[in-house]
This record gives structure tokens, C-alpha cells and sequence, in this order.
């Protein structure tokens, strides 16, 4: 089962069927006429002293175009034509504006009432807030990704254009504020070289402290847990029952999943991994061989599904969730299985805290070189692929240190890393969840959320 590498025996894919029924009916007119009439009278109504009514209505119909946007993003991720016509786009964008337009009257409405209402509303309206201030610049950053994706922008060009559309760095100021956190705190000041040069010196004392090449330490690096190998069913079969650990519920959202069909098995690593959150549930892509890592990947994308359906079912799903706390769940859950999997399988220990070893730096230190990077381009004015070249290779030197040689493709891999251009600022996320995921039980994030939400009945 371990000791010989596992053939992939099965490869998964969304069913998309829910999401295109629901993209057939806001075509039809009876659909358009009842969500015309919801929109209008919540908008005749949108004084009416009963704020907590008003709000209610609010949530419901903003989970009902909620849905049908996530219906058309699915469609779209799973590289599916729209098959929206050109006037229901139309009708939609329309729809979506003019509610746009009812949960500002509300706000207005309340503002002077804040301290008697409810402390749900409350939240609400401070994330609603903090979403407008910047919902031009990150219109800016989707339309450039949009543009990206089209391929009417290289990769290089997206990147070199995000200093134009933003050389304020607004967007880093937006995270910061969502995720409670300084400006300081995102530029990092804490270094990472000494840590990381010190990790791979290590690694380069096996090749006699001789100058080693950086392709030769990667391999070295999956060598350490390279023996264990994982079909997709053993691989599915060891996450359920980690968490069937926590509570037979826990492991029902994952074979909720499995039975809608909301697991795509990716056979092609140059393809993001992901979970999508939506009213229809969660879906996930992944990427998956076979190896230790990709199953840890795999347990990485199903902490992410654990804590949107918890979300989803709580009092208040209505708050969006932040980029820390969700990326705080999934690495506090690769961390309980890990460590589930360890006192399960005894002889796997070595090569598990060899690959925490490896995740540490990978997922801390390194996304906060990562950062470095991106923040230095964004706020350098380098416009020459040479000059962001040439400024890769200094903080990647700082990072690992004298001894790792770069080779020639290496020195252009920024133009690999893709969340540069699909989501700016994010890199920075990963290095402050995986703080926090190592110093959180994952049963503690659970057991402090039903806390937190007096009302939840989802478990």
C-alpha cells in the first residue's frame, strides 16, 4: 500500500449539472419577473422601521444572485462556454446594480442607529463598508485578469500593468484592514533568510558543503518522504477517517462532496488548486499523483470545504470569510491529519516531520520572500522583464543563501507564479495562516466557532 508507488485509479470531475439548470432558468421570464418583484419591493421597503426584517430580506436575496453568479463562475472555471445570452447578461449586471444600490440606501438608514441594532447587522455593515472603499481598484484587478485570461496580456505585460492601475498599493491596504492587520504587519518585517539559508546549508552538508544546484536540492527534498505513494481511493480513504476522528458529521461534508460530484481530480500541475465556495456547495480542484505532497494538497483543499459548509450553515454566513481565516483552516487541518496519520501509521513519522520540516519553510518563509518580491515590483516601477529578472534573483539569493545555484529557467520562474496576476497580495496570506494554523488545534477553530455563533445547529 505505501512501499510501492500507487497508480491513480480513478480521476474525478464536477457535475455542473445544478449550476447550468439554474443558469437555463434566470433566462426565462417568469424567473426575471419574481426577482424583479423581490428587488422592488425591498426597495419600496427599504425604511421600513423593522431593520431586522429589512436585513433578512437582504441576506435572502442576496444568497439567491449569489447563487447564480457562482453557477456562471463554475461554468466558466470548468472551461465552459456561458450560456447566458447576450441580454440576460445584460438583465443580470442590471439586477445586480440596483441591489447594489438597496444595501446602500440601507446603510444610509441605519448608520444613525448603529448602537440599537442588532450585532449581526452590525458586522455586516462594517464588512459592506470596508468592501465599497475599495471596490474600484479591485474592478481594475479584475478586468486586468480577465484580460490575462483572454491572453490579450501576457503574463509579464498583466504584471508590469498592475503598477499603473494601482500604484498606491491600494489593494494591500484593502487586505490589511479586511484581515484586522498593520501595513507593517503585511510588508513583513520580520526576516526569513537566516531560518531558510540555515535549512538548506543543512540539506547542502550531504552533498560535503559543496555549491549544489537548486533541481538537486528539490529532489533531495522529496526524497525524504518519496517511499509513500497513495491511490485516490487511499487517499480519500485516509482523510474521511481523520475526520470521522472529529465526528461522523465532519466526514459527511466530505462524502457530500463525493456524491455531488464536487471533487475534480487534476492530472495537470501547472493548473491552480482551489475550492470554490458557494451557496451550491463547495468544489474543489485539485492536482493528485499519488505522491505524500499531493495528498497533503488534497487534505489542504479539504479543510478549506470543512470550513465554508460550517460557514455556510452558521447564523453568520453572511459575513464573508477573510483571506487568513480561511487559509488558517486548511493548514491547521493538513496539520491534524498530519499528525492523525502519524499515530495511525507509527513508521510514516520520520518522513512526516521531515515533510512539516519542509512545509515550514515552503509555506512560511518562502511566501514571505514571495511577497517581498511582489511588493518590490509593485512599488519599484520596474517596467523591463530583465530588470524584474535580475531583482527575482536577488531576494531568491537572499533566501537560499550562496551555496544553491540557479539555473537559467529558474531565473525567469516569477512568470510562474501566477497568483502574481490571479491574486495580488495573497502570497502574504499563506505565511501569516501558517503562524497562526501551528499555534490552533483544528478542533479548537471548530469548537471556538460553534462558540462564537450561539445559534449554530449545523453539527
Amino acid at each position: 500500500m505505501y512501499n510501492d508507488r500507487a497508480q491513480i485509479d480513478m480521476y474525478l470531475d464536477w457535475d455542473l449539472l445544478p449550476a447550468r439548470i439554474i443558469l437555463d432558468e434566470i433566462g426565462t421570464v417568469a424567473w426575471q419577473s419574481r426577482l424583479e418583484t423581490d428587488v422592488l419591493s425591498l426597495k419600496d421597503n427599504i425604511k421600513n422601521i423593522d431593520h431586522n426584517l429589512t436585513f433578512k430580506n437582504i441576506v435572502r436575496l442576496d444568497k439567491q444572485l449569489s447563487t447564480v453568479w457562482s453557477a456562471r463562475e463554475l461554468t466558466l472555471l470548468n472551461g465552459e462556454p456561458s450560456n447566458l445570452s447576450p441580454e440576460t447578461g445584460y438583465w443580470l449586471v442590471s439586477i445586480n446594480e440596483q441591489f447594489a444600490n438597496i444595501i446602500y440606501d440601507f446603510k444610509i438608514v441605519i448608520d444613525d442607529t448603529l448602537g440599537k441594532i442588532d450585532k449581526e447587522i452590525q458586522n455586516w455593515v462594517e464588512a459592506l463598508t470596508h468592501h465599497g472603499m475599495y471596490q474600484d481598484v479591485v474592478r481594475k484587478y479584475r478586468d486586468l485578469l480577465q484580460k490575462w485570461h483572454n491572453k490579450e496580456l501576457s503574463f509579464t505585460d498583466a504584471l508590469i500593468l498592475r503598477t499603473k492601475i494601482d500604484p498606491d498599493i491600494r489593494l494591500l491596504e484593502s487586505r490589511a484592514i479586511e484581515n484586522k492587520l498593520t501595513h507593517e504587519d503585511l510588508r513583513l518585517i520580520r526576516p526569513y533568510s537566516t531560518q531558510s539559508q540555515q535549512y538548506f546549508n543543512e540539506i547542502i552538508g550531504t552533498f560535503d558543503n559543496k555549491p549544489t544546484s537548486i533541481e538537486r536540492v528539490r529532489k533531495l527534498e522529496a526524497n525524504m518522504f518519496k517511499q509513500y505513494w497513495f491511490s485516490l481511493t487511499e487517499a480519500l480513504r485516509l482523510i474521511g477517517d481523520a475526520l470521522n476522528s472529529l465526528g461522523r458529521s465532519y466526514k459527511k461534508i466530505l462524502d457530500d462532496i463525493l456524491l455531488s460530484n464536487r471533487l475534480k481530480i487534476l492530472n495537470d500541475q501547472t493548473k491552480p488548486d482551489f475550492c470554490i465556495d458557494s451557496p451550491l456547495g463547495s468544489y474543489i480542484q485539485v492536482y493528485y499523483d499519488g505522491s505524500f505532497s499531493t495528498l497533503n494538497r488534497l487534505a489542504h483543499e479539504v479543510g478549506h470545504a470543512i470550513h465554508q459548509s460550517i460557514h455556510r450553515q452558521s447564523t453568520i454566513h453572511y459575513i464573508p470569510l477573510t483571506d487568513i481565516q480561511s487559509e488558517t483552516w486548511a493548514m491547521s487541518f493538513e496539520n491534524f491529519f498530519l499528525l492523525w496519520l502519524g499515530n495511525t501509521v507509527p513508521l510514516m513519522r520520520p518522513s512526516i516531520e521531515n515533510f512539516i520540516k519542509v512545509q515550514e519553510i515552503e509555506m512560511n518563509y518562502r511566501h514571505r520572500m514571495l511577497h517581498d518580491f511582489e511588493l518590490t515590483v509593485c512599488t519599484s516601477g520596474l517596467s523591463n522583464p530583465r530588470d524584474i529578472t535580475s531583482l527575482w534573483v536577488n531576494i531568491n539569493r537572499k533566501f537560499y543563501g550562496m551555496n544553491v545555484l540557479f539555473d537559467k529557467n529558474f531565473e525567469t520562474a516569477w512568470m510562474e507564479i501566477h497568483h502574481l496576476v490571479s491574486a495580488p497580495f495573497y502570497l502574504s496570506t499563506y505565511a501569516f495562516a501558517k503562524e497562526q494554523a501551528n499555534s490552533t488545534h483544528f478542533i479548537d477553530l471548530i469548537n471556538e466557532y460553534i462558540k462564537k455563533d450561539e445559534n449554530y445547529d449545523g453539527f
